[in-house]
């Protein structure tokens, strides 16, 4: 905190010169996601982060930070507790069963949202014209009734839904590493 008050930091500029301050580099991943106010969460979008999976970890770690800063929010059904939990429970790792459950419920910007009559109806239908798995038609449901403008996920079957824009983890990561956009 304290370097954001300093004198010639990136932030205020460079007091000796007078230059105005320089912009940090806009990654590929915000820029795809730079028209979106909030966003929708699938379950994989946690843990690929949790669990540092190489391909993936520089666009969640990305993602998280823009939720985090406030440039975007995100909403995602309570469902993630179930998925993020189960293995670290099964493995005995209670420590990280209590680490996941605070960071999940308290991390800045990210709605978890309980499933109710209309998501569950909504989640309905979209497993069933979609095919979706019932967890991501929970997510999906979840991220429409609450009024996401875009789905991050990285199911190939999420593809087919047109209820919402989606974007595929795998279409962010290659984006990243050709320097394009999504």
């Amino acid at each position: 905190m304290a370097a954001l008050a300093r004198k010639g930091t990136r932030e205020n500029g460079d007091q000796r010169t007078g230059r105005p301050p320089q912009a940090e580099p806009v990654s590929a991943v915000a820029r795809a996601l730079a028209h979106y106010r909030r966003v929708g969460l699938d379950t994989i979008c946690f843990i690929y982060h949790l669990s540092k999976h190489p391909q993936y970890m520089p666009v969640t770690e990305e993602l998280f930070r823009l939720i985090e800063q406030g440039r975007l929010a995100a909403v995602t059904s309570s469902l993630v507790l179930v998925e993020v939990l189960a293995r670290p429970q099964q493995l005995g790792n209670y420590a990280a069963v209590e680490s996941y459950r605070v960071a999940l419920s308290t991390f800045p910007h990210l709605e978890l949202r309980r499933s109710d009559i209309a998501i569950t109806e909504q989640a309905a239908d979209l497993r069933a014209r979609y095919h979706l798995s019932t967890p991501e038609a929970i997510q999906l449901a979840t991220a429409l009734v609450d009024g996401a403008e875009v789905f991050i996920g990285n199911s190939p079957a999420l593809r087919a839904v047109r209820e919402i824009e989606v974007l595929l983890l795998e279409d962010l990561a290659a984006s990243t590493t050709s320097g394009g956009r999504a």
